[in-house]
């Protein structure tokens, strides 16, 4: 599976130890950088290794930024390619 491109930051805060995931987008070459907690970060290294479906192992995080981690490509270029979802009647 070709990953998008991240790079693992390790950032202490007050009381707590997080980490944060900058990725950067396949198609805008924008980068994220997005802030998560020990277990977070434990499911996303798991789902990157080939485990489990991106629903279920990082459902805390919101859809557009989950996409980053399956196809590499950020909520914008996501809207600015495919648009917004509309009901089907």
């Amino acid at each position: 599976m070709n990953q998008p491109k991240m790079k693992k930051i390790f950032t202490m805060h007050p009381g707590k130890a997080e980490y944060e995931y900058a990725v950067k987008c396949r198609f805008c070459n924008e980068t994220y950088r997005i802030d998560m907690n020990s277990d977070l970060y434990y499911r996303l290294d798991r789902f990157l290794e080939g485990e489990g479906h991106a629903e279920e192992m990082l459902h805390d995080l919101p859809p557009g930024i989950r996409e980053m981690f399956i196809s590499g490509m950020c909520p914008e270029c996501w809207e600015k390619t495919f648009g917004g979802e509309e009901d089907a009647e």
